[in-house]
This record gives C-alpha cells, sequence and structure tokens, in this order.
C-alpha cells in the first residue's frame, strides 16, 4: 500500500511538472496574449489560378513578383508537366493585373523562394528555387534571371549544389552570390521523413 501511495505522489509530481512546464512554454511563446489589429491600411483579395510560394517587392519601382505554380495540381496527381512562372503585379496601378516577368524559362520550373538583386548601377536579377520533378533524386537548381526592359526578365544562368538539400528561401546578395535556407538537414530515409 505503501508503494502505490508513493508512485501515486510521484506520479502526481510529474502531471504537476508537465503542466507548469506546458504553461509555461505556451506563456513565452504568446499563447495568452490578446493581439490588437493595428493595420490601418485596407486589403484587397487577388484571386489566383494558382498559388504565390514568395513575393519580393522591388520598392523603388512598386513592383511585386511572386513565385508563381499551381500546387494543387502537384498534389492531385501527376504533376509532371506542372510548369510554374515569375508573375509581376504593379502596385501603382489599379486593378491589380498579374502579368508574366518572364519572357524566356528554362524547360522545367517549379518556382518556390525568391530574391531581387539590385545592383548600384540599378540592374536587376531575380533569383529563384527551382525544384526537380523528382524531389530526392534530382539536383533542386537556383535560377538567375535578368531583367531586359522594366519587369521583364531573361533567363541567364542556373546554379546547382549538393547542399541544396530541401531549399526553401533565398536572398540575393551580389550578381553571383546568394545565401539558400533549406528546411529539412537530412536527405532520404526515415530520419528526413520524422525531420
Amino acid at each position: 500500500m505503501r508503494l502505490i501511495k508513493r508512485l501515486l505522489k510521484f506520479i502526481g509530481v510529474l502531471i504537476l511538472v508537465a503542466t507548469v512546464g506546458t504553461l509555461y512554454v505556451l506563456n513565452r511563446g504568446g499563447a495568452f496574449r490578446k493581439i490588437e489589429p493595428h493595420f490601418a491600411g485596407h486589403c484587397d483579395s487577388l484571386p489566383l489560378d494558382a498559388s504565390a510560394e514568395d513575393i519580393t517587392i522591388d520598392r523603388e519601382r512598386g513592383l511585386a513578383y511572386l513565385s508563381y505554380l499551381d500546387r494543387q495540381s502537384l498534389v492531385k496527381g501527376d504533376g509532371t508537366n506542372v510548369q510554374g512562372t515569375i508573375m509581376r503585379l504593379d502596385l501603382n496601378r489599379t486593378p491589380l493585373v498579374l502579368e508574366d516577368a518572364l519572357l524566356d524559362k528554362p524547360a522545367h520550373l517549379r518556382t518556390h523562394g525568391l530574391s531581387l538583386y539590385i545592383d548600384s548601377a540599378g540592374a536587376r536579377s531575380l533569383f529563384v528555387i527551382n525544384h526537380p520533378v523528382n524531389r530526392g533524386s534530382e539536383p533542386e537548381l537556383v535560377e538567375v534571371f535578368d531583367e531586359v526592359g522594366p519587369g521583364q526578365f531573361r533567363h541567364r544562368e542556373t546554379f546547382a549544389s549538393p547542399l541544396f538539400n530541401s531549399p526553401n528561401d533565398l536572398v540575393a546578395v551580389g550578381p553571383r552570390q546568394f545565401y539558400v535556407a533549406n528546411d529539412k538537414v537530412l536527405k532520404g530515409g526515415l530520419a528526413a521523413g520524422l525531420q
């Protein structure tokens, strides 16, 4: 009987410590804070035929570039023919109209993260993550497009690296320099699936 009482006390203490720890983490994470809206502008909805994984803005010109791909087709079935692009939105115009920003593309383009690089002379380049059809067995790529007219880009270069495990986003810091953020460290196998 004494052993059962000790065991129950021990379990009670464990539950108490787990509860206090959980409440502490939730409190530190802001779960109990009330957030007051403070957006002074207005928000417009823009119907899209595909999804925009990432957006980068050319603030000087008021242009937004969207990484555009029909991800639902990829999820629903055979998405081997699904191609993405980069769409341009002129934020100075109303109504907002999507236009293709790419004059030419690689044979295969599945866009994800993107970054706009502007050099000291004002020349612009878009760096875009390009996922392969067969992720895990084909290389992940970064495509670079150079502006040839206002908001219009031509493909210049493709980068591949074994360090591109699962690229999610990138930031361009030079005409051929960029940082890539992988959202997974491991490739393939059970451990990669559990990340």
